[in-house]
């Protein structure tokens, strides 16, 4: 995909280029503080590289997860070496088993002040990132306590710090050689992301100097903790500005930005602290094992608390057990009313109001009619004997009467047969 623009000086109408810092080859995707770089929401156009990694786009695959990004972006070609010569490059997209699995064009350009501009293109793959320099940079926060207000730098406001500050939270947690329980302690993890700006001191007076080398990940009662990359000051009224450096899982010093420390003439220390820039980190205070040692009075509640509480756990105790007893009461009557449904579908009902045991029939509720053989009555002939009327004479008559079956009607003629004697 070649750009086609408009004619003009591109080395003096460019935009710097984003997160140059973590740009570099060097630098590996930190999951646990950055989002990867994705490109593919990067506006086309000329760009200018300005850091101390280098400007120079390398010219093979760097690696998965390297420049900051999952799939780096690298210059397939050579750059150009002549001032004011424009070149137009091929570069390339590694994926975790390709090393050029997309591609495309860009151009390049070498200017007279001794610097390259690159005309980049819109990522079409998700998460992928240009690459620019070699060696991985300490990448630091653009702000420091000069440009952020705070009570010490309030020319209206002035107050002395040692005399106006606030004590620092969770002191026993923030000792170097306390290392993150997450069992145990009160929160999870100190979050100085949501701490105020201001001066601070430590109440321990043996444990409020700040440790000036990295405690080491999940120290401090933090996931990435803050230490001071510098000295304390020594003498009594002495303020000082020194940098402090976060420290994450791969960097000693992967951000730092710059606090106040004043020694009062009390032999304490205090800090003006800023709020950090990142979540799940916090400054560090104190370096012997006695300062990760918890006083009784530490980060725990008034007695009246604790007492009040006491009492709503004992007043809710009987509302407990009477919704337990309740509970069962309901299970057993659920019991109860399902061996009774299993127990009726054994007796059945008839007409009647009789109960009687069986399956159902497919007329009803009747019981099942039974079949029989036909039954048959034989009626023996007989003869009576009458006396016939005076003026006629006749044999006695004889009346048989054959089979009746209860299976069809017999028409009368064939109930009685009538024979004469002759």
């Amino acid at each position: 995909m070649i750009n086609f623009f408009i004619e003009f000086d591109a080395c003096s109408n460019y935009t710097l280029m984003k997160y140059v810092d973590r740009r570099a080859v060097a630098n590996e995707l930190d999951f646990g503080n950055f989002y990867a770089i994705s490109d593919d929401f990067l506006d086309s156009g000329w760009y200018r590289i300005q850091s101390d990694a280098g400007e120079y786009m390398p010219t093979e695959p760097p690696g998965s997860f390297r420049c900051g990004t999952w799939y780096p972006i690298w210059l397939n070609g050579t750059l150009p070496t002549n001032f004011g010569e424009e070149i137009v490059g091929e570069v390339c997209v590694q994926g975790f088993k390709n090393n050029c699995s997309e591609t495309w064009n860009i151009d390049i350009k070498y200017c007279f002040g001794n610097y390259l501009v690159y005309n980049l293109v819109t990522s079409i793959a998700a998460k992928s990132g240009y690459c620019f320099g070699t060696e991985a940079v300490i990448a630091t926060i653009g702000t420091t306590s000069k440009s952020m207000v705070t009570n010490t730098d309030n020319p209206i406001n002035s107050i002395d710090p040692c005399t106006q500050y606030s004590l620092i939270q969770y002191q026993y947690r923030r000792a170097a050689t306390r290392t993150l329980n997450f069992g145990k302690d009160i929160a999870i993890a100190i979050s100085d992301d949501f701490l105020d700006n201001g001066w601070y001191r430590v109440e321990k007076s043996s444990c409020e100097k700040m440790p000036t080398s990295a405690p080491g990940p999940f120290h401090c009662g933090t996931w990435y903790p803050i230490w001071l990359n510098g000295q304390l000051p020594t003498t009594k009224g002495q303020k000082v500005r020194q940098t402090v450096c976060m420290q994450s899982f791969t960097q000693k010093c992967l951000y730092s930005w710059n606090v106040d420390i004043k020694l009062c003439d009390g032999h304490f220390f205090v800090y003006n602290l800023l709020m950090s820039k990142t979540a799940l980190s916090g400054y560090c205070f104190g370096t012997s094992d006695i300062c990760a040692e918890q006083d009784k009075d530490d980060d725990s509640e008034p007695q009246h608390d604790n007492s009040e509480k006491k009492k709503k756990s004992q007043s809710s105790n009987p509302a407990i057990i009477a919704l337990v007893i309740l509970s069962a009461v309901v299970v057993i009557l659920f019991i109860l009313l399902v061996v009774y449904c299993q127990k009726s579908k054994l007796l059945r009902i008839n007409g009647n109001g009789i109960s009687f045991a069986g399956r159902q029939n497919i007329i009803g509720n009747r019981p099942t009619v039974y079949n029989r053989e036909t039954c048959s009555i034989n009626f023996q002939s007989r003869t009576y004997n009458d006396s016939p009327p005076p003026y006629r004479s006749r044999e006695p008559s004889v009346v048989s009467t054959g089979n009746i079956f209860g299976k069809r009607k017999l028409a009368p003629a064939e109930i009685f047969t009538v024979k004469d004697s002759h």
